[in-house]
């Protein structure tokens, strides 16, 4: 198992959280981890691309409205 942790700010209040990346028999477990909780969520490896794809656009979209929104 491969574990990589980041430590990211989030949007839930009062609580210091790392965002946790396993990596286990082709699957990737994403999560927040803090003390008392576990949430993760998994992907198959070999979705990950479409993952980061649709991620980006998603943020190029958002981005370019922005922009637009400022011209205005």
């Amino acid at each position: 198992m491969i574990d990589l942790k980041v430590k990211l700010k989030t949007g839930r209040k009062n609580k210091k959280e790392e965002l946790v990346l396993s990596v286990e028999n082709e699957l990737l477990y994403i999560g927040f981890y803090d003390q008392k909780i576990k949430e993760y969520i998994t992907f198959n490896l070999k979705s990950i691309p479409k993952i980061v794809d649709t991620l980006l656009y998603m943020h190029n979209m958002i981005t370019r409205l922005n922009k637009e929104e400022d011209a205005e």
